[in-house]
């Protein structure tokens, strides 16, 4: 599942012109991944699968915009 948001850079360096907005493309795939996750994770913990997909989403959200925040912190230091 890891590679599935990077899979655009990795078409994006086969067709550059194809994929010209890799940025935005791998934020989706990495949000609906995130939910296919979430969703298959129900599978074995009996809850709603919506309601764990949407869940395994705002994690993800939050550690992404957490690492971010760190990132720009630790950039602001150099």
């Amino acid at each position: 599942f890891g590679f599935i948001p990077l899979l655009i850079y990795v078409l994006a360096l086969a067709f550059p012109h194809i994929f010209s907005g890799s940025f935005t493309i791998a934020a989706i795939l990495t949000a609906s991944t995130l939910f296919l996750l979430g969703a298959l994770k129900s599978r074995f913990t009996e809850q709603n699968w919506a309601i764990s997909g949407a869940q395994m989403l705002a994690v993800g959200s939050l550690a992404a915009i957490a690492a971010y925040l760190v990132g720009q912190f630790l950039s602001g230091l150099a």
